[in-house]
């Protein structure tokens, strides 16, 4: 996520290594930690799985298990407050045009701020940031799973299955 902060004390649960990500069991973990929706769960699943197997570059993703892990919460403002200039074949992650992240309209913070009247999940803002900047839909499971066809190691194994005479999908193991 762009433009956040948090404090030193939340840094001490920051497991990088995702170390605590189960090797079994990955959607009932999830649905223990809050992650309800099955397509957000099989979405964070992938997500997680690859950056564990050093398949995914970042930190954010971590950071976010942490934070669930320890029960943890985030606000975000109902408005942008940041732009990242970063967009560019030079960029560290965003090396990709987004035409919903790239072009954010920059906000001013405007004092008092309001704190929240209430301390606990907002399931409409979950699953907004879930669509829109994580792809947690039916759409993008549907890429998600249409792109693992396509990984050599299916490809070996289905046409090995289909020369020995039978097909066999382990899909835990594409």
């Amino acid at each position: 996520m762009w433009g956040w902060a948090t404090w030193a004390s939340a840094w001490k649960q920051y497991d990088l290594q995702l170390k605590n990500w189960p090797g079994v069991n990955q959607i009932k973990h999830l649905k223990g930690l809050g992650v309800t929706r099955l397509k957000d769960a099989l979405v964070w699943k992938s997500v997680l799985t690859q950056v564990k197997d050093g398949g995914i570059d970042t930190w954010d993703f971590q950071w976010i298990y942490s934070c669930w892990m320890c029960g943890g919460l985030s606000i975000a403002p109902a408005k942008n407050l940041i732009r990242n200039n970063g967009f560019s074949s030079d960029a560290t992650h965003t090396t990709n045009f987004d035409p919903i992240r790239s072009t954010l309209v920059l906000n001013d913070l405007h004092w008092p701020l309001e704190e929240p009247l209430e301390r606990m999940p907002h399931a409409e803002a979950d699953n907004f940031i879930g669509k829109y900047w994580f792809g947690a839909s039916w759409k993008s499971l549907l890429e998600l799973f249409l792109l693992r066809l396509l990984t050599p190691a299916y490809l070996s194994k289905l046409t090995h299955g289909l020369l020995s005479g039978w097909y066999w999908m382990d899909r835990s193991k594409c």
